[in-house]
């Protein structure tokens, strides 16, 4: 089977090399008035004294110009009949996978430990000399006092 495709490319190919194969030719001159006018008649004698070109396509040229004809022809054709490039979107960029659900953790606080308040040792008792200083490194027993960071003496209780 043959494409339509191929067909039309043939076809625009002769097409092509058709003016260059039958290139048409001039006959005689039929120009009666410049001809019988001597004054014409010799200006054109003394001013186109050069070789008259033959006009028409070389055998060389015609060949050329149907070759090229030809290869236009293919990739018109080829244009044509080629089919439209399928559109692909592009890859997705990665992403994680989305967390599975996770209740919240709640954290049970154990009910709070009733105590008793201490009762404060009696100041100047052995026990509140213990006590003061094992607490206060900066406990003087002779006054019963302990320095704070701002400076000031405090007494103990």
């Amino acid at each position: 089977m043959v494409k339509t495709s191929a067909v039309i490319s043939i076809a625009l190919a002769g097409a092509m090399m058709l003016p260059a194969i039958s290139a048409a030719q001039a006959g005689p001159r039929n120009n009666t008035y410049i001809e019988n006018n001597i004054y014409n008649n010799t200006y054109v004698k003394r001013h186109h004294r050069h070789k008259s070109k033959k006009k028409g396509v070389k055998p060389g040229e015609a060949a050329a110009i149907g070759v090229i004809g030809l290869a236009a022809g293919l990739l018109i054709g080829n244009a044509i009949s080629a089919p439209a490039p399928a559109y692909h979107p592009p890859a997705p960029a990665y992403r994680p996978p989305a967390p599975a659900y996770r209740p919240p953790a709640v954290a049970h606080r154990a009910p709070p430990v009733y105590r008793a308040p201490v009762a404060a040792p009696a100041p100047w008792s052995p026990a509140w000399f213990a006590y003061c200083t094992n607490k206060y490194r900066s406990f003087n027993p002779n006054t019963g006092t302990f320095r704070t960071y701002s400076g000031k003496d405090r007494f103990c209780q």
